[in-house]
């Protein structure tokens, strides 16, 4: 289901909410013209980590352990897919930063993020 709701964004949801945005008339970002994904943001990413420790962690349920951590999964593999491709990476998960991002960072994120999803697996299978 979260692999269903990334899927989902990339190719219906965001026409809805881009097409919202004030002075959006174009529904693409400058450089790449790519439109602006929620489930790929900076925030979405940070509030995940947060949300995924809180569902594992007093959900019993598969459905809702197998929701967040599939989210988890698109989101890692998609990084792990465009992480050597700084300007695409930049773009879709850190548009709303204003840093210059490099190899290095782009493979620290990268990595960071795998190894959070692994405990989070790993904590979810042993909860049980």
């Amino acid at each position: 289901m979260g692999l269903a709701l990334l899927e989902l964004d990339k190719r219906v949801l965001h026409k809805k909410y881009n097409d919202e945005l004030p002075g959006n008339e174009d529904n693409e970002t400058k450089s790449n013209n790519a439109p602006f994904l929620a489930t790929r943001s900076t925030l979405f990413l940070l509030v995940l980590i947060p949300l995924t420790f809180f569902v594992v962690s007093s959900t019993a349920g598969a459905v809702g352990k197998g929701f967040v951590l599939g989210l988890m999964l698109g989101l890692v593999k998609e990084m792990w897919m465009i992480r050597n491709n700084i300007d695409r990476f930049s773009n879709l998960f850190l548009s709303q930063l204003k840093l210059e991002p490099t190899r290095a960072l782009t493979s620290k994120i990268t990595v960071g993020y795998s190894a959070v999803l692994f405990l989070f697996t790993l904590w979810s299978l042993l909860a049980r």
